[in-house]
């Protein structure tokens, strides 16, 4: 739907700029971590050592999937193991720690919890 279209449905007055010209039809977003170079091999071992990381509560999970269609990474960072019978799984080493499951989640059952090297570097 065009912004046009979208304005009209919404019947909302927008002043400024035309919000069209804000948009790049040749913006490409990267969906990838963003080291790749092998010297960076311990990336990883530090951000999961740090980083606030989304954690399931599996007692709030419905298995609705939402969380893994959210996920930007093109491998995907966390999915279901044996079906739908128990909430999915992350792949720590694939999530980008960007929370779009934790956002999506209708049910509010994905958490972030900041491991403890990150809670005493305050980090989290």
């Amino acid at each position: 739907m065009a912004v046009a279209d979208l304005r009209r449905a919404l019947d909302i007055e927008f002043v400024g700029d035309p919000l069209d010209s804000f948009i790049d039809p040749e913006f490409k977003i990267v969906r990838k971590p963003v080291y790749s170079n092998a010297s960076l091999a311990h990336y990883n071992i530090i951000k999961n050592a740090v980083l606030p990381r989304p954690v399931i509560d599996a007692d709030r999970c419905i298995k609705c999937g939402c969380c893994v269609e959210a996920c930007p990474v093109p491998d995907k960072a966390l999915r279901f193991v044996n079906g739908r019978r128990q909430p999915p799984r992350y792949d720590y080493n694939r999530c980008i720690r960007c929370y779009c499951c934790h956002e999506m989640c209708p049910e509010r059952a994905i958490d972030k919890k900041t491991p403890l090297l990150g809670r005493i570097l305050q980090l989290g």
